[in-house]
């Protein structure tokens, strides 16, 4: 597939055979050369630039078409794998050539820790993830679901205890308070007539 080229649009070749191949239900050309487009930048205003279309006719398309809206779906995931290859090809580092003061050229490598950290935690994510759950297949609901029903089980149980069977709680169970001040007490007020 083409690439995109340095301002954003793609060349007048991107509909190649193969990419015509690959969306050839679609019959529309500005269709096809936007599928196109986009499976090759991921970029829904570049692609609609390209195809010589404004941006709100695939919204149109997707709601009007079913064959467009599905091969959009394909389009979409292609272009999430060209735009992951080139997160890795960030994150692993390249060489940019700089001039200093006196026009002589340094070859500088670049790369970005953070996609690093975004593709491992992708890729390795019960090494790299912050909340990996700890056992397989079990996550925060099943915990509330079993915090839930030993509740309730509690609460039957005790319910089943006959009442002249249940501890009666004693003065050296209960919290003794000691009376409240006068000062304490709230004024008691006068209701207002109206």
């Amino acid at each position: 597939m083409a690439q995109p080229q340095q301002n954003g649009s793609l060349p007048d070749t991107a509909l190649t055979d193969a990419a015509i191949l690959l969306f050839n239900e679609i019959q529309h050309p500005k269709k096809v050369a936007f599928l196109t487009a986009f499976a090759a930048c991921g970029q829904l205003g570049a692609s609609a630039k390209c195809a010589s279309i404004d941006r709100t006719m695939v919204w149109h398309w997707r709601q009007d078409d079913p064959v467009f809206a599905e091969a959009f779906e394909r389009a979409k995931h292609m272009a999430a794998y060209t735009l992951r290859d080139e997160m890795v090809r960030r994150a692993l580092g390249w060489n940019e050539t700089r001039l200093d003061e006196n026009g002589i050229e340094h070859t500088v490598r670049k790369h970005s820790d953070t996609l690093l950290i975004f593709a491992l935690k992708g890729l390795l994510p019960e090494e790299f993830r912050e909340s990996y759950p700890r056992e397989k297949g079990q996550d925060i609901s099943d915990l509330l679901k079993a915090v839930l029903l030993e509740l309730h089980q509690q609460r039957q149980d005790a319910s089943a205890i006959p009442a002249a069977a249940q501890p009666v709680p004693t003065s050296s169970t209960r919290l003794q308070l000691p009376p409240p001040a006068p000062e304490d007490e709230a004024p008691v007020r006068e209701p207002r007539p109206w």
